[in-house]
């Protein structure tokens, strides 16, 4: 049993057989008392899209976001999460979640149910953020930062020492990495290239390009994650599978505290503008909230099929 100062952990609950403890700096501590296969009895962490507006127009979206896209609403986004227990983790995203007319009210909700809410938004609309009145920093954990242009982000405040710099292998290059991290920053989450949605046809004119820059990120990897020690690079599943991050380990034991889990294990997709839930985004098989809550989904499918 692992010991934690109390005042450092944000929340605490069972899942199944595990005991999952979340720290107020991010880190996750999953423990299994009776020494058996972990079986979790709900996703620890949503991906949640509330809309598909968006204006950035970036090339290779994944979602084919655009200004004609439409914004889930409140009841839409409340009923597809319907039933999820307290410490659960909901990563908001779209399109564009600042655009949505009714997020304060939408992270408002998710507070009062005690879920985890972090806020992907785009490198344009930091400052926004930042100075907003309308959306309280008490209803939200994290701010994760698509960025597009690392030259022109600036370390405004200590504001943004917990922003995580979302970089896409494939897209962005190692130097954005570098000099974010001259720039102050010191949270990265490399994100994989999805050949999904306008990511698709992106990478049919751009595959070489595509294909160096990842190929560059395995090469550096070593040399990045050593850059300064309070420096701290995450990985979704799909960049561990481009990467292979696992071969700079030498002992298969410390991949596996680090290792987060296979996709659909313990997390999901959710979909709220089309009303469907998913095993990741990039998911061709949908199933329809109207068909199931997001429990009965989750325990029928779980690791079944992404």
């Amino acid at each position: 049993m692992i010991t934690c100062n109390p005042e450092d952990i944000l929340t605490k609950y069972q899942n199944g057989n595990l005991q999952v403890t979340i720290l107020k700096d991010g880190t996750k501590i999953r423990e299994y008392p009776q020494g058996e296969l972990p079986y979790p009895e709900f996703p620890e962490s949503i991906d949640l899209k509330i809309t598909n507006y968006c204006t950035n127009g970036c090339k290779y979206c994944h979602e084919r976001s655009n200004s004609q896209g439409r914004a889930a609403s409140v009841e839409e986004i409340l009923t597809a999460i319907d039933g999820l227990p307290r410490g659960v983790e909901v990563a908001i995203g779209g399109g564009d979640p600042l655009s949505h007319p009714y997020l304060s009210t939408i992270l408002y909700e998710f507070y009062k149910r005690g879920f985890i809410s972090n806020i992907t938004i785009h490198q344009t609309q930091v400052g926004s953020l930042i100075f907003s009145s309308i959306i309280s920093p008490a209803v939200y954990h994290g701010v994760g930062v698509s960025v597009v242009d690392p030259d022109s982000m600036y370390y405004i405040s200590e504001l943004m020492s917990d922003y995580v710099m979302h970089l896409i292998v494939g897209v962005n290059k190692v130097q954005d990495l570098i000099t974010l991290h001259e720039k102050g920053f010191r949270k990265f989450l490399l994100l994989g290239y999805k050949t999904f949605g306008r990511g698709m046809d992106y990478r049919l004119n751009h595959n070489q390009e595509i294909e160096t820059n990842i190929r560059d990120w395995k090469v550096s990897l070593s040399k990045l994650i050593h850059l300064s020690s309070d420096t701290v690079i995450s990985f979704d599943n799909l960049s561990i599978e481009q990467l292979n991050p696992k071969r700079l380990f030498v002992d298969q034991s410390d991949w596996d505290k680090f290792y987060m889990g296979d996709e659909f294990t313990y997390s999901m997709y959710v979909d709220a503008v089309e009303g469907t839930y998913a095993p990741t985004s990039r998911s061709v098989d949908r199933t329809p909230i109207s068909e199931m809550s997001i429990l009965e989904y989750f325990k029928t499918y779980r690791g079944s099929k992404v």
